[in-house]
């Protein structure tokens, strides 16, 4: 039952990482979006729940995401390549709002996304953003360390 839920969350972790890819370049609606995306998909795949968490959840908490990104990436939002940025909202959003999964899963997934859709060094932006901000929010997985 575990590893059939863990692979339907990182498909779902794929699409809202498609999702953010296309919300970046398309100035339409995230519903819509979302929509589109999963008109044909099969649901028994993917954690739908999930996904809805994730992909609402960091347009919400975009702000916050994007500060954290911003002071531990060293870097312009603006600069940071568009695959690696969404990645890296992705674990932010996992690290502060979903505290049930160890942030070693959360690294490791988005080590495996970017290695999968990220420029040829991308993870190495990815991890080093995500292994400085792991450190300063550990409180929020006092029972996970």
């Amino acid at each position: 039952m575990k590893k059939n839920l863990f692979k339907k969350r990182k498909k779902a972790k794929i699409y809202v990482l498609q999702c953010m890819y296309s919300l970046f370049f398309n100035d339409i609606d995230f519903n819509k979006i979302k929509y589109n995306l999963l008109l044909n998909k099969n649901f028994n795949k993917i954690d739908i729940n999930y996904f809805n968490k994730l992909f609402n959840g960091i347009i919400k908490e975009l702000n916050l995401i994007d500060r954290y990104i911003f002071l531990y990436g060293r870097k312009k939002i603006v600069d940071i390549d568009v695959i690696e940025l969404n990645i890296v909202r992705i674990a932010v959003f996992e690290f502060i709002f979903c505290s049930f999964i160890p942030y070693k899963i959360v690294l490791s997934e988005a080590l495996f996304l970017s290695k999968m859709f990220g420029s040829n060094f991308g993870y190495s932006f990815v991890n080093g953003v995500l292994n400085s901000l792991v450190h300063e929010i550990k409180f929020f997985y006092k029972k996970n360390i």
